[in-house]
């Protein structure tokens, strides 16, 4: 949307999350919410690993755009919308009123500094094809922003993920293939953890690695189980929601899609063909 903006001759953006795009559960209308203007990966290495003593490019500003995010309090009162758009029934989508003009100054001081971004990286030995990786990869965060339900959930289900693996292999259980688990860091700032290591390994992954497992945001609801995947594993994801759904009328049939996967799975799909698989829990109203 920014870049299309910006094509546009835009020259500012206040960048909110509209209510009625929420489940009806949260109520996030006085919060903000932080937006990465990078598409992916530490953008003064593009194309190549960013860790010491790689070259870095000068690239202060990524938009010509002068963006803020808001929270949708705030984008009420600057369009001066009544009180009553949001009703107990229904939703209705903030619009700016028929009649009048808003004039808004907007000076934005952003200031462009490096920090050190960490990735944890396990795995477990395969028995069978020790060579070929399954990764399982999730997030972790700091930042105590909109997200932090979204990286807390993530984290969550990957350590009991492993708690539960951890079981099985002190009964003597192995994998045919190794699995590799993964906690991204950056992911806010675009991807930056995974997209700057699958640089780092490209060659070994595109030989190497037969699927990812997205564990970005495994719980946004609690009825339906709501699976995603390339048109490869389709069949995986669809018996494992067949077999999880309960309650058989509500449940939603499986949505291959591999371009619309949020989160640290962008690269391994769009750079290094892999194809993979995403599971979340979701209200069936708000499904995605």
């Amino acid at each position: 949307q920014l870049s299309l903006l910006e094509d546009a001759g835009f020259g500012g953006v206040l960048l909110y999350v509209d209510p009625c795009d929420l489940p009806k559960t949260t109520d996030l209308t006085d919060k903000a919410f932080m937006v990465s203007l990078n598409s992916g990966g530490d953008p003064s290495t593009p194309g190549y690993t960013s860790i010491d003593g790689s070259y870095r490019q000068n690239r202060l500003n990524l938009t010509t755009l002068l963006v803020q995010p808001i929270s949708a309090m705030l984008a009420k009162k600057l369009i001066s919308l009544p009180e009553d758009t949001v009703q107990r029934d229904r939703c209705i989508p903030l619009q700016l009123p028929a009649t009048g003009k808003k004039m808004i100054s907007l000076n934005i001081q952003s200031v462009t500094t490096y920090k050190t971004v960490s990735n944890v990286i396990g795995y477990l030995k395969g028995s069978i094809f020790p060579d070929r990786y399954i990764i399982v990869g999730s997030h972790h965060n700091g930042l105590n922003t909109y997200g932090g339900q979204e990286w807390a959930s993530s984290t969550a289900i990957i350590t009991a993920f492993i708690q539960a693996l951890m079981l099985k292999v002190k009964r003597g259980w192995r994998p045919d293939r190794t699995i590799v688990f993964c906690s991204w860091g950056g992911t806010s700032f675009g991807n930056i953890g995974s997209y700057e290591w699958a640089e780092d390994l490209k060659r070994v992954l595109q030989r190497n690695v037969v699927a990812y497992v997205s564990l970005h945001n495994p719980v946004r609801g609690n009825s339906t189980l709501h699976p995603v995947a390339s048109p490869s594993l389709q069949q995986l994801a669809a018996e494992s929601q067949s077999f999880n759904c309960v309650e058989k009328p509500r449940c939603l049939g499986s949505n291959v899609s591999s371009v619309q996967i949020q989160g640290d799975s962008d690269y391994f799909i769009n750079y290094l063909g892999v194809p993979v698989t995403q599971f979340s829990y979701e209200d069936v109203k708000t499904s995605e």
